[in-house]
């Protein structure tokens, strides 16, 4: 099809090594389409960082997305994710190959980041509303078998931020590493199979799309934004308290983070969702700094620095 990757895909992909991947991605395109008997846009929608994402139509005209993964371990937690979500709690799985690392999905909407749905205090409790929805979904330790559960993630983040601390040349100060390392202990700690759930892994507003696809965005009411309804796309796919989900929430807005304080969202979402404040302050804190390394390391420098300043900020502070 001949197509342009984002340049921060095909940074992340290669320094994982996936440079054949990125080099075959024509290819398995075409083959895809022709076995899924798919029409396939050959621009790719903007938004993902991970892999290639396509806008695609079925035989039966129905609005699909496809969506390519370099990773093997990545399209089997999301395909995995995505087959066990509840009605309304992600978007409808029309298509998967996990060998290929290539799945369909249904079309949704556009993010609430395209649609400008802000400030912070807007967007978050639409969030918190959204990844309650997969929490709910039916799914018992005994089916999630295939997915990782809270307490390898946070081992896993553990040695991931002291490994890339050292290979980044010590971005941020040791106080906000061990803050973040203590943190993560604490909630490797508590992990619990039998009160833990799916939980999305990825909430964020590029992730949260319009559940109903509007003909046009001039269509969307954004004055009333408590008024739309979001679906998370995009799940990483994890067998983990709730709490973790709103961690990732705590590593988003630094600027927002940097004004209010951690401490201050933490017993925003705690009180909205009802969950443990030390618990999402916790996955908030491991959260903002293997995130702003992984930016550091795919050259979204702004973004990474921002996220350093809130945690060592949090780190100063305690929370």
């Amino acid at each position: 099809m001949g197509f342009e990757v984002d340049p921060v895909i095909r940074r992340r992909a290669s320094a994982a090594g996936a440079d054949a991947w990125l080099d075959g991605i024509d290819g398995l395109v075409a083959d895809l389409a022709a076995e899924w008997n798919l029409s396939v846009d050959s621009s790719p929608l903007s938004g993902g960082t991970e892999g290639v994402v396509l806008a695609a139509t079925t035989a039966d005209g129905r609005a699909g997305v496809l969506k390519l993964l370099s990773d093997a371990d990545s399209a089997m937690a999301e395909i995995t994710a995505l087959a066990r979500l509840g009605p309304g709690a992600g978007p409808a799985l029309l298509q998967h190959d996990t060998a290929r690392g290539a799945l369909v999905i249904e079309r949704l909407g556009p993010s609430m980041a395209d649609l400008g749905i802000g400030p912070a205090s807007a967007r978050l409790p639409l969030l918190c509303a959204a990844a309650a929805r997969v929490w709910r979904s039916p799914v018992r330790p005994a089916d999630a078998a295939e997915l990782m559960t809270g307490e390898a993630k946070a081992r896993w983040l553990i040695d991931f931020v002291a490994t890339e601390w050292t290979r980044l040349d010590a971005p941020c100060t040791q106080q906000a590493l061990d803050h973040a390392i203590t943190a993560a202990e604490r909630r490797l700690a508590a992990h619990d199979d039998e009160r833990s759930c799916l939980v999305h892994g990825d909430v964020h507003r590029w992730n949260a799309l319009l559940s109903d696809r509007p003909r046009s965005r001039a269509e969307v009411d954004t004055s009333r934004p408590d008024r739309l309804r979001f679906t998370l796309v995009d799940p990483d796919g994890l067998w983990a308290e709730p709490a973790y989900d709103l961690g990732i929430l705590m590593r988003e807005d630094s600027d927002d983070l940097l004004r209010t304080g951690a401490r201050h969202r933490a017993e925003r979402l705690a009180r909205w969702t009802g969950l443990d404040v030390d618990a999402i302050a916790e996955w908030g804190a491991i959260e903002r700094v293997s995130t702003a390394f992984v930016a550091l390391d795919i050259g979204l420098e702004g973004d990474a620095q921002q996220m350093l300043a809130a945690a060592e900020l949090a780190a100063t502070q305690g929370s």
